[in-house]
């Protein structure tokens, strides 16, 4: 065709004008056809918060990993099972970016996030650590980081020692199996293949994960193709992460994953009703008779989320299943008169003791041009539009890329397990070289909206174009105990009733000198040479601590390719977090590395133990009873209240909880269909 002449004619340009605007229409009318399709979908889609019946067979309280398992599994295999579920968050059809797992950090610390805050810290600088938990329907599975990783074999036959029985991992294997759905080409025994969860490999990673493997490979650590393949064994070595999405990328939650195709078909949504803002206050029970043994419950209390004075009472004909998660499931607990005080009903001492995690610790490095998913802006109409055309884009991403599963003795780290150095109530890892320390990759330098994050590190993630994060942690592995003072590592009621959760994740300076070699290990990988491709060997390092160690040496402050000597003074800023080239003495000092840990150390956000499998150690030496069954699950001195999510674990475990808690709800549906 011609091109037009320049000189048009008025009939002309009003004929382009016409044209322009006819184009202009069409656009604004498909987009207000995908809004309606949209709005239509997700109004079929969501839940109808009006109908609770005055009573159902099963009760479930919380739609984390476990409760969703449980609720799918008592509807689908109990033909005539009437089951409520209720949530105290959101419903998740209201929030887009749950669909995205490169969404996830702004999702912690959002609306939909409990937040949960412990008191003061004295270890960590009397810092108030903050414990995300999702409050939305799907959990903490809908805003973390979708990491799906089994624990390695040893943490789960460890529980024998502490006369957890039956819970090895051999005995958990079908469990974890039958959950999932892989998408992993090479099937193996430690696979699904017919879950509801589908699980696999990121559909998107950046460099720097395939990197840090080739790094850690050149340091001696074995690639893993599959990491729960080899969780099988020693469950050392690198390898991809994997996560739970389904085909398209899109995040699988708990709540995608096991409810949605129920609530979608007839024959089931007639039977399973999703009842989210509802905030279960308690437990209530059938008066008990003269001699009993067990107390039975004949249902819960709740209240809408928006009017937390209006009690309600649903009943329940079979049985009552607690999946709120180790702070949530304990403080219903006590609210329902379950414990050990003088006031309670229902006496069981181990309910609400033992709660713990681990800590991580940030290690933040800067990166070349275009190399980590810091500078790529997954929130952009171009990616948007890069994924719904071309089905890729880093929206598609993950943070973690890569996880390292090390063992300290094997890596050369110090202070192992088998030290004559070792505390008296630390269990002995199984025989072999078992994997002690858990190591994620970010492709990504810090978290800017997460209001947990360590003071500083997000404002000095902002001077690095780019960063790569490693996300060190090392499993501590105590005997389950009360500990001094009763409020460490504990959930309890104060005088207002109100929930007040201390997470212990260490227990003395001794436990925080263990990461120290861990750190040093990641310094190291960092200075291999497939990671030099992609890092400039500008670590983030905290100024502060170093002029605490000596307060007058001179730095050399970089930025960019010219060096600014500045000396310390007292009118620095008081969480200034630079890139700095110094002695690399003082940073590798144990000094230095004691005073970051305590500084940046977070909870890894697997919490547990608080309502133990396993009997604890009480202050006086004695052994308190656990507080659930193990062989059934249920609530010691209740004859229908089960417990099941990861409260009943013990010790913490070396890698996230998410994987294990979708096991934990499986077994505990195995159970109760049983007994019914």
């Amino acid at each position: 065709m011609a091109p037009r002449s320049r000189n048009q004619t008025p009939e002309e340009k009003a004929a382009d004008r016409e044209l322009q605007d006819y184009v202009l229409y069409g656009i604004l009318a498909a987009l207000l056809v995908l809004y309606v399709v949209r709005y239509l979908h997700r109004r079929a889609s969501r839940l109808d918060r009006s109908k609770v019946k005055a009573e159902y067979d099963y009760i479930v309280v919380g739609s984390g990993a476990s409760g969703c398992v449980v609720a799918h599994r008592l509807i689908t295999q109990d033909e005539n099972a009437t089951v409520l579920l209720l949530e105290a968050g959101a419903d998740d059809m209201d929030h887009d970016k749950i669909l995205y797992g490169s969404y996830c950090y702004d999702l912690i610390g959002s609306v939909i996030d409990w937040a949960h805050k412990s008191p003061a810290e004295p270890l960590l600088e009397n810092r108030e650590l903050k414990h995300s938990s999702g409050k939305v329907l799907g959990g903490s599975s809908a805003i973390d980081e979708g990491i799906y990783q089994r624990p390695p074999a040893c943490e789960l036959d460890g529980l024998a020692k502490l006369g957890v029985i039956g819970w090895s991992y051999e005995d958990c294997l079908p469990y974890f199996t039958k959950s999932e759905t892989s998408g992993i080409e090479e099937k193996t025994a430690h696979h699904g293949t017919t879950g509801p969860l589908m699980t696999g490999f990121a559909p998107v990673r950046g460099p720097i994960g395939k990197l840090a493997a080739d790094a850690a490979a050149e340091m001696g650590v074995c690639k893993n193709y599959d990491s729960n393949n080899a969780a099988a064994k020693s469950g050392t070595g690198v390898s991809p992460t994997q996560v739970a999405c389904n085909k398209k990328g899109y995040r699988q939650s708990a709540a995608t994953a096991f409810l949605r195709p129920l609530l979608k078909d007839r024959s089931t949504s007639s039977r399973l009703t999703v009842r989210t803002s509802a905030v279960v206050t308690a437990i209530t029970w059938h008066d008990a008779a003269k001699g009993e043994g067990e107390r039975k419950a004949s249902g819960v209390e709740w209240a809408n989320a928006s009017s937390l004075g209006t009690k309600r009472q649903v009943k329940c004909r079979k049985r009552v299943v607690l999946c709120g998660g180790a702070i949530e499931t304990p403080a219903i607990l006590l609210k329902s008169g379950v414990g050990s005080d003088k006031s309670s009903t229902l006496k069981n001492a181990a309910v609400g003791k033992n709660l713990r995690d681990n800590l991580k610790v940030p290690l933040i490095y800067q990166t070349k041009q275009g190399t980590s998913f810091d500078n790529c802006n997954i929130h952009s109409v171009m990616q948007w539009v890069a994924y719904k055309f071309s089905g890729s884009g880093t929206i598609l991403s993950y943070p973690c890329d890569t996880l390292l599963l090390l063992n300290k003795a094997t890596h050369g780290f110090k202070n192992s397990w088998g030290d004559e150095t070792k505390p008296a109530d630390m269990l002995a890892a199984a025989k072999g070289k078992s994997a002690d320390v858990f190591v994620s990759v970010l492709s990504k330098g810090g978290f800017r909206r997460l209001e947990w994050a360590a003071r500083g590190i997000s404002d000095h993630v902002g001077r690095f174009n780019e960063a790569m994060t490693f996300n060190v942690t090392v499993a501590q592995r105590y005997v389950p105990r009360v500990l001094p003072p009763e409020g460490n590592g504990s959930v309890k009621l104060d005088d207002n009733g109100n929930v007040v959760a201390s997470v212990c994740c260490v227990r003395s300076d001794e436990d925080l000198t263990q990461l120290a070699p861990a750190i040093r290990f990641c310094r190291r990988l960092a200075n291999t040479d497939p990671l030099r491709l992609v890092l400039t060997s500008r670590e983030a390092v905290d100024v502060t601590l170093l002029s605490a160690i000596d307060p007058l040496e001179a730095v050399n402050v970089m930025y960019g390719p010219k060096a600014i000597r500045r000396r310390k003074t007292n009118n620095m800023p008081p969480d200034d977090l630079v890139e700095l080239k110094a002695i690399q003495s003082d940073i590798d000092s144990d000094m230095y590395l004691l005073k970051y840990v305590k500084k940046h150390g977070q909870p890894l956000g697997s919490p547990c133990g608080s309502c133990s499998l396993a009997p604890l150690k009480g202050l006086d030496g004695e052994i308190i009873p656990s507080a659930v069954d193990p062989s059934n699950l249920k609530l010691r001195g209740a004859a229908n209240v089960h417990i099941a999510d990861a409260s009943v674990i013990p010790v913490p475990l070396t890698v996230p909880m998410r994987a294990t808690e979708y096991m934990i709800g499986e077994r505990a549906a195995a159970m109760i269909l049983k007994q019914s």
